[in-house]
Formats: C-alpha cells, sequence, structure tokens
C-alpha cells in the first residue's frame, strides 16, 4: 500500500515601492510506499524557482529606506522626481554622495535575481522486531542564486556606473541511520 501527494503553486507578487516584482513556482512530490509489512519506503522531492526584479536593499548606496530618513524633514519626497537631469546624472539630496537620491534608485537603478533550488530526501524503515527498528535516511540540498546589479552612470556615488553579476551555488547531502525502541521497559 502506499500514497503520493503532488503540490504545484505558484506565488506572484508586486512590492509597496514601483518597479518591484517577485515570482515564485513550486513543485513538490511526497510519496510513501509499503513494500512488505515490514518494510517502508519514502521519498520527498522539491523544485522551487524564483525570480526577483529590483529587490529592495536596505543600508546600502542605493538603498531606498535610508535615503528618505537622510533627506530634511520640511522637504517631500516626490520633489525629488525623476531623479535625474536632461544628462541623466542624479540629482542629488544633499552634499552626501552615500545619499542616493530614492527616485533615481526607482527609475535607472536595475537588479535581477534568480534562484533554482532541489531539495530531496528518501527514507527507509524496516521493523527488525514490533518494537525494534532501522530507519536510514538521505537528504540533499542544491541550488544556484544568480545575481546581476546595474548602477548606472550618473550615480553620486559612482559617476562611472557599474555592473556587478555574480553566481553562487551550494550543495549538501546527509546520512542518517537510526536504530530505534519502542518498548515499555
Amino acid at each position: 500500500s502506499g500514497s503520493f501527494r503532488l503540490g504545484i503553486t505558484e506565488m506572484r507578487t508586486d512590492g509597496i515601492v514601483q518597479n518591484f516584482n517577485m515570482k515564485r513556482r513550486n513543485i513538490s512530490l511526497n510519496t510513501t510506499q509499503k513494500i512488505f509489512e515490514a518494510l517502508e519506503f519514502s521519498a520527498n522531492v522539491e523544485y522551487i524557482n524564483e525570480d526577483v526584479k529590483n529587490r529592495y536593499f536596505r543600508n546600502t548606496q542605493g538603498g531606498i529606506p535610508q535615503t528618505i530618513l537622510m533627506i530634511a524633514n520640511h522637504m517631500g519626497p516626490e520633489e525629488l522626481s525623476p531623479g535625474y537631469d536632461e544628462n541623466f546624472q542624479e540629482t542629488g539630496v544633499g552634499t552626501d554622495g552615500n545619499a542616493t537620491n530614492p527616485y533615481f534608485v526607482l527609475n535607472r537603478f536595475r537588479n535581477v535575481s534568480a534562484k533554482d533550488r532541489f531539495i530531496t530526501a528518501v527514507t527507509a524503515k524496516w521493523d527488525i522486531l514490533s518494537w525494534l527498528y532501522l530507519r536510514a535516511k538521505v537528504g540533499q540540498d542544491y541550488f544556484t542564486f544568480k545575481t546581476e546589479n546595474i548602477i548606472p552612470d550618473g550615480t553620486a556615488f559612482y559617476k562611472e556606473g557599474r555592473v556587478e553579476q555574480g553566481e553562487s551555488k551550494f550543495f549538501e547531502r546527509n546520512y542518517e541511520l537510526l536504530l530505534g525502541l519502542d518498548k515499555n521497559l
């Protein structure tokens, strides 16, 4: 006897700040099979795909939240729009080049990220006696995470502009062997 469950989900969201969105798709499969009365196998597989456009950055140059805190309290943020002049140079918010105009960030900065992740686990349980069992499990986690950040030319803190690309990969495999007792002594 056995059972299985297949789950498919998709999430789409737009942020509270314009030009931000995220899409995440999940597919998961869980199955359990009792091969013999005393032997059971189960497997879990999950795939996650995530795409993010213009992820928020905090406490960094080009981050919108701290810049809003740096502008004079008598000045409304909308006075900084569109954030750049006719030559696409940032219109500053003061003498500090680290306080990036939030509209310049919204209208000219670009960053994207993509993540693919696989999580799997296989378990076998053997009931040796009614009160004694042996369980073996193998699990692994693998993901790749790619990013691209574009700081445009004309930015006060980096006039020449910059493109940053990165890729991270992660792989981990774990093993477990357990001898279990379920008996009143």
